[in-house]
């Protein structure tokens, strides 16, 4: 990810996001083709620990954007 610096961070996440998000059905809202928990070598179609994680990214993005009033970035 290189130097660590608060917007090189910021960045990688939006990229990151933008990668969860293509993976999400418009139609169902479900996130597609997940890794399975029991064996990572293999996919899912669907998990609930996959839905977990896209609600809480979603839950952090949103915060995030209801911060951005500030003009400094907080990493804490």
């Amino acid at each position: 990810m290189g130097a660590s610096t608060p917007e090189s961070v910021i960045k990688f996440a939006h990229r990151a996001r933008a990668a969860v998000l293509s993976r999400v059905n418009p139609a169902t809202g479900l996130l597609q083709q997940v890794g399975d928990i029991r064996d990572e070598r293999l996919m899912r179609a669907e998990s609930a620990e996959g839905q977990a994680f896209v609600i809480l990214m979603e839950a952090a993005a949103r915060d995030w954007e209801m911060g951005q009033g500030d003009t400094a970035v907080d990493m804490h």
